[in-house]
């Protein structure tokens, strides 16, 4: 899971509960592990899908 700024990636996982131990600050770019039932509640929070694929 990515978002614009930091603050709003952060809320949005407190929103749909993701836990902070699946916060990748470190990674290529900072982000979240979510599962697919976890991404399909994010989606219905207004989350946009998107992909690493090309």
């Amino acid at each position: 899971m990515l978002a614009d700024s930091l603050d709003e990636l952060h809320d949005f996982a407190l929103l749909i509960n993701v836990d902070k131990r699946w916060f990748h600050k470190n990674a290529s770019y900072p982000h979240y592990d979510i599962t697919v039932r976890t991404r399909e509640i994010a989606i219905s929070k207004g989350a946009l899908p998107s992909s690493r694929k090309k």
